[in-house]
């Protein structure tokens, strides 16, 4: 059997069917839900690029669609009284009738746009599917599309308090402090009180703070002078971190770790578990200097 072929056996939403099951399983099956039937063949390559995506937005859609796959060099007759004359060929069956099809490959949001024609209401949105793919492209610094598409998610979902702490976390990291200024002011109590975006908003304070300080070169001769106060290490750390030199913000902390005492040295641990928040688990300057730090601590 084609690799096209391999069902999911545990996605009861997803299966093959043969031209003698289509009444059974497609048309009285599409009374409550969409049937997508997908017409392909092994030797068909577009079918291998359709089949799949196919597959995914019918996972995604929290069981309002299923696919119905039927390979059409074993199942002539009915590609013939459908008059399937090229493939991949996708039909759409709802309430027991034939609705709409499609020929060729297109795009996974035309699929959903499709979709959404045909059961007259909006494709179900997978939302931790949105959050890992905002959390990859954070932690990738893919941060100048991620704004665009940040805003297209509050568009759909204005009181979503986990795309407004990334909204948040994202403009900050543009350094657009007018703009996060604006949002917040737009914001309820009630939201401003969710933890997620506490946190950013402090985020969004200490940053704010570094960017009006002096250049690091300033304050970098200010440490050189008073290397024995904790404030003036901790705004030159918080503005390596503001100008992006994260490396050296760390590493000044941990050098300066063990030199201080009690509450000073608290200060550093509570900079540090700050950066991490901002910087995000999946960063990999908060998985390596986490590491340090709990090996700091438990040594």
């Amino acid at each position: 059997m084609s690799e096209i072929n391999n069902t999911n056996k545990n996605n009861h939403s997803i299966f093959d069917i043969t031209e003698n099951e289509f009444v059974e399983k497609v048309i009285n099956e599409s009374e409550n839900k969409i049937i997508l039937v997908d017409f392909w063949a092994p030797w068909c390559g577009p079918c291998k690029q359709l089949t799949p995506l196919l597959e995914e937005i019918v996972k995604d859609s929290q069981g309002i669609v299923s696919l119905a796959k039927i390979n059409i060099d074993e199942n002539q007759q009915i590609a013939a009284q459908l008059q399937i004359q090229s493939i991949p060929a996708v039909f759409a069956f709802y309430k027991k009738k034939l609705v709409n099809g499609f020929k060729g490959v297109i795009p996974k949001n035309k699929i959903i746009e499709f979709i959404e024609k045909v059961s007259g209401t909006p494709f179900p949105v997978n939302k931790e599917k949105v959050y890992e793919n905002i959390e990859y492209k954070f932690k990738n610094n893919e941060i100048d599309d991620l704004k665009n598409i940040i805003e297209e998610e509050l568009a759909k979902d204005p009181s979503d308090k986990i795309i407004i702490s990334y909204y948040i976390k994202c403009l900050t990291t543009l350094n657009q402090f007018e703009e996060i200024k604006n949002f917040i002011d737009s914001l309820s109590e009630d939201i401003l009180k969710e933890k997620h975006i506490v946190k950013e908003i402090e985020n969004y304070k200490m940053m704010l703070k570094a960017s009006k300080e002096p250049s690091s070169d300033i304050l970098l001769n200010n440490y050189n002078k008073k290397p024995d106060d904790i404030n003036v290490l901790i705004k030159l750390t918080d503005k390596y971190f503001f100008d992006k030199e994260i490396e050296k913000a760390f590493e000044l902390l941990f050098d300066n770790y063990f030199k201080f005492k009690d509450k000073d040295r608290n200060l550093i641990k509570t900079t540090l578990i700050k950066y991490f928040d901002t910087l995000g688990n999946n960063n990999e300057n908060t998985k390596i200097y986490r590491r340090k730090l709990s090996s700091l601590l438990f040594s």
